[in-house]
């Protein structure tokens, strides 16, 4: 588990003095201290996912996309995770979230968009006001259901979305030349 974590940071060339208490703080914060040591085919789906998520976190990265780790976990287990999603979450950090699920996207907090048809369209509030978790799980897609490209409409976005990640961010986050930043992007999930 620590070496799955630790390996983004190794790639990227940053010391072992530093890589080690990033690794311990992870572990910590995700509550598997215990299976630092642990093969990650002997870890759980839950703990599989939170995993991921220390692997995803190790960097800091300014953009975490979550891809629907939901659907690798039990009911009973999303709300902790949920929690933990929201203790991730830094200031500094805009975090995407995928889901199929109506519920986990309300508990999200934020912004709701969905896709309808191909476009993305912002969540009428009819919509959001369940705050019980459904009794059915979302349906599943095959791959090649899943692979199928959007129907071509000539239809456009109906609420334009905007990025503004890069911009109010704090002064010790922006360079004082013209040069492009490099942001740092990290996903979990398929």
């Amino acid at each position: 588990v620590a070496e799955n974590i630790a390996y983004p940071l190794e790639v990227c060339g940053i010391a072992d003095a530093v890589i080690q208490p990033r690794i311990s703080e992870l572990l910590e914060h995700v509550g598997l201290s215990l299976r630092a040591h642990t093969p990650a085919a002997e870890l759980t789906r839950s703990e599989q996912v939170k995993v991921a998520l220390a692997r995803a976190l190790a960097s800091k990265p300014l953009i975490l996309f979550v891809d629907d780790p939901f659907r690798m976990l039990d009911r009973a287990e999303i709300g902790a995770f949920l929690e933990l999603l929201h203790r991730s979450k830094t200031t500094e950090m805009t975090m995407l979230c995928t889901t199929s699920d109506p519920w986990i996207a309300d508990q999200m907090a934020g912004r709701v968009l969905q896709l309808d048809n191909g476009r993305i369209v912002p969540r009428s509030q009819a919509e959001t006001s369940s705050t019980e978790a459904p009794l059915q799980e979302p349906q599943r897609q095959s791959r090649s259901e899943h692979a199928r490209p959007a129907p071509k409409t000539k239809a456009s976005f109906k609420e334009e979305i905007p990025l503004g990640i890069l911009a109010d961010k704090p002064s010790k986050q922006v360079k004082a030349t013209n040069t492009p930043r490099k942001i740092k992007v990290t996903s979990i999930g398929s």
